[in-house]
């Protein structure tokens, strides 16, 4: 892992964009950017809100990129409690928390002492299959085939655990989409995941993942795109609402008489 690049940003909420920007700046090419420009938003948005850092204070982006890994910490100036992810029902569209960061990362935690506290996370991701015969063309983004992630055989629930029964506007910064869904309408398009990326610019990873899982979290954005690449309304890329499901049709008289 290379030497961490780090950057120190007023405790004010406009700075959480800024930090954005050097994340995006200093991570390079890297097939889980979407994730952690997600996760780093959080990060930083609990520091200016929950933390000494927002009131005058200010907080450190800490960006440690590895071969196949990524980690960012962030550091704020401390506050009284421990962070901790809180169900994903009890966040308002405006406070999502660091139940999004427990879904999306492949590990994150906390420590504190007398100078401050510090959050972090890591997304981690497979090396490429190397051929050996088959030199990149010039020009091209990826410079190794793709290697697609194993099936895994699992049992997928007929609805999103309640937890995530919170269907949110697309205009939201985050989303709980079904993954199913997002598969089924590119398949309907004709689309294979390469084409996809291709049209809405949304990494192969980044897809991969979305189809992948049941019940995904991504931003908002991402959400926006794909439904733009697909053709279709981004709502119908989210979570159904339960409470709004069309009542089955009850059956008619005759139908019952000619049973």
């Amino acid at each position: 892992m290379t030497a961490p690049a780090r950057r120190v940003f007023p405790g004010r909420p406009d700075q959480v964009a800024r930090a954005r920007t050097f994340l995006k700046t200093h991570c390079g090419p890297c097939p889980v950017l979407d994730e952690a420009v997600l996760l780093t938003s959080e990060l930083c948005t609990n520091a200016v809100r929950h933390s000494a850092s927002g009131d005058g204070g200010s907080f450190e982006v800490a960006i440690h990129r590895g071969p196949n890994s990524l980690r960012v910490e962030v550091h704020d100036d401390g506050a009284n409690g421990i962070p901790v992810a809180r169900d994903f029902e009890e966040l308002a569209e405006n406070g999502r928390g660091l139940e999004i960061v427990a879904l999306v990362a492949t590990g994150w935690g906390q420590r504190s002492d007398e100078h401050g506290r510090s959050v972090f996370f890591e997304l981690r991701w497979r090396p490429p299959a190397i051929a050996p015969d088959s030199p990149p063309a010039r020009g091209s983004r990826y410079a190794h085939p793709i290697q697609r992630p194993p099936r895994e055989r699992r049992v997928m629930a007929a609805d999103p655990p309640a937890r995530l029964k919170r269907p949110l506007s697309p205009q939201s910064w985050s989303v709980v989409i079904d993954g199913q869904m997002l598969r089924e309408l590119r398949r309907r398009r004709g689309l294979s995941q390469e084409k996809l990326f291709a049209e809405s610019g949304i990494s192969l990873t980044t897809i991969a993942r979305l189809e992948r899982q049941r019940w995904p979290v991504c931003r908002g954005r991402t959400a926006r795109r794909l439904a733009a690449a697909l053709d279709t309304d981004p709502v119908s890329l989210l979570t159904p609402d339960p409470d709004k499901s069309p009542a089955p049709a009850p059956a008619s008289p005759d139908a019952a008489q000619a049973v």
